[in-house]
């Protein structure tokens, strides 16, 4: 879950890739036919993760707009890490960069944003990206700092 949101996020029933040089962690999605026959997309294809969780796919007009927005994101981050762990507010910090950089390396027409199932834009939006020269749905991006992790 978001530490700030509470939104359910992502679970480790996907198949994660640790990303433990930028503090984060990937899942890459997957297709599948939604049998259910309750649901409003029974008998369409869709994206595991998206339908998982409700994320509702947003917009940034520039990689600088998510990254304005994932500035905000750290400050709050930033002081519940203070406040909880401030022996590891230089590994935060330095997760943060690379994670934007990593971010930065990918070209605009190869990514995507989802809102969390709440809908929060305090909480942790999700990006993905598609792979190049691949029909794969998108690899979607977690920064582990701003999530708890909930046993069920």
């Amino acid at each position: 879950t978001c530490k700030i949101s509470s939104a359910e996020i992502i679970s480790n029933a996907f198949p994660v890739t640790d990303l433990p040089e930028m503090g984060g962690f990937s899942v890459q999605s997957s297709l599948f036919e939604d049998t259910d026959p309750y649901s409003e997309t029974s008998g369409e294809t869709v994206n595991d993760v998206i339908k998982t969780f409700n994320y509702v796919e947003t917009n940034f007009d520039k990689k600088m707009d998510y990254v304005k927005y994932f500035k905000g994101y750290l400050k709050a981050l930033k002081a519940i890490i203070e406040k909880e762990n401030p022996d590891q507010l230089k590994q935060f910090q330095k997760d943060a960069g690379a994670f934007m950089k990593h971010f930065m390396s990918m070209k605009k027409g190869d990514l995507g944003f989802w809102m969390n199932e709440k809908n929060s834009v305090e909480g942790y939006i999700p990006w993905g990206y598609w792979k190049p020269d691949c029909a794969d749905p998108p690899v979607f991006m977690y920064f582990s700092w701003g999530l708890n992790t909930t046993k069920i």
